[in-house]
């Protein structure tokens, strides 16, 4: 499988002290990345640690708002950002925004499913190769992509979990009657094998059989394997932070609104938005609930577990079961405008190494209702935007079904 190659190690170290250099004269003395002899990376001098996914920088103003919102922030080179996948499908705005945020502070980022799509004139055979591709890009601007240690007061290891879709996450079939239909993007961009890994039968018509398989046991189980062996022979008193792009489970959906629900006990009065299809059906392709299965064979090990994720656009914070979920998405810029996302959103500080650890936040299940005034201050926002620069032709039809998600 290509996504998994790696750079050799001395390359990959020129890399990162020529790049050193170059930002803008920053010295990097206090922040030494080693490379050991297993697959992860212990870095010394990490103070924060930050999270953002979802950047879409394909969108005129969503690179206006990274450049001006990493040109305001008080972000160093001794802080850390993740960003959870999707910040774009176009090779060159992929670069460029990895270049802004790169010059600013340390970058570690896992792809999501934009960065799979293949362009009619890309000459990837296969979705594997485009990932390939932005993983190499990573590595020559000096972004992280491999399992980190973060050294300090109070250590953390960064985590990265490849996954995909695969229909697990799905509460009510009665909705998706015409899932076969969904024009969801992925379907058409993204190409696999279809040897290997053929289109699913009923209900999950078209979703890519074995791919989350794959991936876990591909890439992510070696790494768990060794990320555990290697904690053991150190402290219990590290925590874990796991990073994906797709949700880990049903709890993670943008309409649950039940942290002592049942996860079979999805209730159909939160879709009280007016769009239940487009949720139902967006959840067969939100991830995984083996996704879960794997990040939490990890928890007992260590002192706390937090979990980065992206992908729905909705933002979310809560504690599950012993673990924190984190979704801080950018988001289009029509979902900013409607309050589905923060307006105001910004880099969320997670983690201090040096000082109190985890950084506490508000609990987040649903934000449009939450701080966004639910869903008569969502219709009166949608009357405003229609026939403006954020407007759809299916708003005229039914605008919750084409703005919840």
């Amino acid at each position: 499988m290509t996504i998994i190659r790696r750079f050799p190690v001395a390359a990959a170290h020129c890399v990162c002290i020529l790049l050193a250099i170059a930002l803008k004269g920053q010295a990097l003395t206090d922040i030494i990345s080693t490379r050991t002899s297993t697959s992860y990376k212990t870095i010394h001098g990490i103070k924060r640690v930050f999270c953002l996914s979802d950047l879409h920088t394909d969108h005129v103003e969503n690179m206006e708002w990274l450049r001006r919102n990493v040109a305001a922030s008080d972000l160093c080179q001794d802080d850390l950002l993740i960003v959870a996948g999707d910040i774009s499908h176009e090779s060159r705005r992929l670069q460029e925004s990895l270049r802004l945020m790169r010059q600013t502070c340390q970058i570690f980022f896992l792809p999501g499913n934009h960065e799979a799509w293949i362009g009619r004139h890309d000459k990837f055979e296969s979705s594997f190769d485009k990932l390939y591709r932005v993983e190499r890009t990573c590595r020559m601007h000096g972004v992280h992509v491999d399992p980190l240690f973060l050294d300090g007061k109070n250590p953390l290891w960064v985590v990265p979990l490849q996954s995909w879709y695969d229909g697990t996450l799905s509460f009510n079939e009665e909705l998706c009657k015409d899932f076969g239909a969904f024009p969801w993007v992925d379907f058409i961009r993204c190409r696999w094998s279809p040897h290997d890994f053929p289109p699913m039968s009923k209900p999950n018509k078209r979703i890519p059989k074995g791919l989350v398989e794959y991936f876990h046991e591909t890439y992510n189980t070696p790494i768990l394997s060794d990320i555990l062996s290697s904690h053991s022979a150190l402290h219990r008193d590290h925590a874990l932070l796991t990073v994906s792009h797709f949700l880990p489970n049903k709890q993670c959906l943008p309409d649950w609104n039940d942290l002592e629900a049942d996860e079979n006990d999805f209730s159909m009065t939160w879709l009280n938005h007016g769009a239940g299809e487009m949720s139902a059906k967006f959840a067969k392709v939100a991830g995984s609930q083996k996704l879960d299965d794997q990040l939490r064979s990890m928890g007992g090990h260590f002192s706390r577990h937090v979990h980065i994720f992206g992908h729905s656009h909705r933002p979310k914070d809560f504690e599950y079961k012993g673990v924190r979920y984190i979704h801080n998405p950018l988001g289009k810029p029509r979902e900013r405008t409607l309050h589905m996302v923060n307006p105001d959103v910004t880099f969320q500080c997670i983690w201090n190494v040096e000082e109190q650890g985890e950084i506490p936040g508000p609990t987040v299940l649903r934000y449009w209702e939450q701080f966004g005034g639910g869903t008569e201050a969502l219709r009166e926002r949608l009357k405003e935007v229609k026939g403006g620069r954020y407007s759809r032709k299916s708003d005229t039809k039914n605008s919750s079904q084409s703005t919840v998600y």
